[in-house]
């Protein structure tokens, strides 16, 4: 049996068995059995997977390093765009603010002290109602209004006293100017009513720079005629037709009584004395073969005061000249007559305007 046993071992230790044969040619695994065969192979086939999929981490992380640069690279892009939009639309808002803010300034430049239209601080009201200068619109219109409707229920009255009164309460330019021109207008209504010279007087005084200023001094002349008294009248009547009767004839004495030392006009000439009137009336008469002057209408007299407050009197009338040339031929020629006496009844200005 021994031998027999031993036989077999060798038998079995030299010819190898179909397990050996089929792992020939690979590698020489252990003859443990079959689980520690199959260790082996995990062994190894682990340890060839960790190296496979280390060599393809190694591959694939240049690429993954690229696609995180991209994602930065887009990142930063879209930070860029959204600061600039951020900028742009702040900058928007600012510009628009700004151009609102200019627009309502100009607005309010409108509403300056001669501006009485209430609709126009309505409308800023309106426009702009949060406005820094809404609180000062708003009193302004309200005094507008106030003034406005006050001045309603004064516009049509006589009583100067209203209009007095209206300009120590609201002490506003616009309207004390329409005040002062109404208290202006009533005073020379009472001055036309009175029609004497001192209503007129009185309102020259009060005002020196009216409205009527020309019309009442004309009026306090006109009214001032009525004042001349009778003899003063026939006085200077007189004295109109003696001059001429005398200037026809050539009288030189008869009508150099009648002229002052000095006169600030006679005729054609200016600040001549009485002497050149007489050379003027010389040269006048050797020109003609006859000359007569004759009063055509009635003399009307006014007593005036100049300015160094003497009295003085302005005549007015129609003055008729006919004269012959040495032929016989008559040529006549018609004037409206302006005679100025001084408070002596001395003639200091004839004027002749040809009609």
């Amino acid at each position: 049996m021994n031998n027999q046993d031993t036989e077999n071992d060798q038998l079995d230790t030299s010819s190898p068995s179909p397990h050996q044969e089929t792992t020939q040619g690979k590698k020489d695994f252990p003859t443990t059995g079959y689980m520690e065969e199959e260790r082996y192979k995990r062994k190894y086939t682990t340890n060839f997977e960790i190296v496979k999929n280390e060599s393809n981490k190694k591959s694939e992380t240049p690429k993954l390093h690229d696609k995180k640069k991209i994602r930065n690279y887009v990142l930063i892009g879209i930070s860029i765009v959204a600061a600039s939009l951020i900028s742009y639309a702040v900058y928007s808002l600012y510009d628009q603010h700004e151009k609102e803010k200019q627009a309502e300034e100009a607005a309010f430049s409108l509403l300056d002290a001669d501006n009485y239209r209430t609709e126009d601080y309505q409308m800023f009201l309106d426009t702009y109602p949060r406005s820094e200068h809404s609180k000062e619109v708003k009193k302004r219109l309200t005094r507008l209004k106030n003034m406005e409707v006050a001045w309603k229920q004064i516009a049509n009255s006589n009583n100067i006293n209203k209009f007095v009164d209206f300009k120590n309460i609201y002490r506003d330019p616009f309207y004390s100017k329409r005040c002062d021109q109404k208290i202006d207008s009533l005073d020379w209504c009472k001055a036309k009513k009175q029609n004497t010279p001192e209503s007129y007087k009185i309102y020259l005084d009060v005002h020196p720079n009216g409205t009527y200023l020309k019309e009442a001094e004309e009026a306090r002349l006109r009214v001032a005629y009525m004042d001349i008294n009778e003899q003063e009248k026939e006085h200077i009547q007189a004295i109109c037709k003696d001059f001429f009767s005398s200037l026809s004839v050539n009288d030189r004495m008869g009508f150099c009584v009648y002229l002052a030392e000095n006169l600030d006009q006679f005729v054609n000439m200016t600040q001549i004395s009485r002497i050149d009137v007489l050379y003027w009336a010389e040269d006048n008469v050797n020109s003609h073969h006859f000359i007569n002057y004759k009063i055509d209408s009635d003399v009307d007299i006014l007593k005036l005061k100049n300015d160094r407050n003497e009295d003085f009197y302005k005549t007015q009338f129609l003055l008729q000249e006919a004269t012959t040339d040495e032929s016989g031929n008559e040529y006549i020629r018609n004037y409206n007559a302006e005679m100025e006496f001084n408070r002596k009844f001395q003639i200091y200005s004839l004027k002749l305007n040809e009609n």
